[in-house]
């Protein structure tokens, strides 16, 4: 038994943006594409030509529209649960996840990298490479140094003024709360809430390095997040690394 009914193509890229399927979208569209493959051709007149500059504008603006109202139904069913209303604001303007990773597989040198542990020691390796890589592909003159593009030393000092307990505290408060915690996981909400608390001790620590030279190690160390870039998702070239220092090296 044959279906009497021409099943409808859907492409990949519309399984992912469900509000692509809509009859009367599709149709404008089936009828926008085969004006342009006749336009390629050259075989359009005057009023197809002005059908299809119409058809174009109509397809964005409901591409839009259709997009606008799907999100916003879904928004309507979640309304009472914040997190997944989020979740549908986030997939609305198309923000990547926690991570910033849009692959579950990469390729590097030809061979195919997956896994949780492999996956973040192949950023480590690419992160780490890049800039001595880089830098073997720079010639260099010949004789010449990057001493040589340097100005003479100054004999002129710097002079840190102390700071204080009410300079530590104001800091604090102007720290934004909404960004994610280095790799000590202390937010700054946190130093925030608890400003006059540590604004004394703090202080007191800030001068002994400034004092004796010294920058806390531990403040050194950021938590490293990968963040797709474009082109392809496969490739480790193509992700950007953010730095997330620990919210105390703001403060110092």
């Amino acid at each position: 038994m044959f279906p009497t009914d021409k099943e409808k193509k859907i492409r990949k890229i519309d399984l992912l943006k469900p509000w692509l399927c809509d009859d009367a979208f599709l149709s404008k569209v089936k009828e926008k594409n085969l004006l342009f493959s006749r336009h390629l051709k050259g075989g359009l007149d005057q009023n197809d030509t002005d059908r299809l500059k119409g058809l174009t504008s109509e397809v964005n603006q409901l591409r839009k529209d259709l997009k606008r109202s799907f999100f916003a139904r879904r928004l309507a069913e979640v309304k009472e649960d914040s997190r997944r209303a989020w979740k549908v604001i986030h997939k609305f303007i198309e923000k990547p996840g926690k991570n910033g990773i849009s692959s579950p597989t990469f390729v590097h040198n030809g061979v195919s990298i997956t896994g949780s542990s492999e996956i973040p020691e192949g950023f480590r390796r690419f992160f780490t490479n890049i800039g001595p890589d880089l830098a073997e592909k720079v010639r260099v003159p010949d004789g010449k140094s990057h001493m040589d593009y340097l100005g003479g030393s100054s004999g002129d000092s710097m002079f840190m003024a102390p700071t204080t307990p009410k300079e530590i505290e104001s800091y604090c408060h102007g720290l934004d709360h909404c960004k994610g915690p280095g790799y000590d996981d202390f937010s700054p909400g946190v130093l925030k809430d608890a400003a006059v608390e540590i604004s004394v001790p703090l202080s007191r620590l800030i001068n002994t390095c400034l004092e004796g030279g010294h920058f806390p190690d531990f403040l050194k160390i950021a938590r490293i997040k990968p963040v797709f870039k474009a082109d392809d998702p496969t490739l480790f070239g193509n992700y950007r690394p953010i730095s997330v220092l620990s919210v105390f090296s703001k403060i110092f």
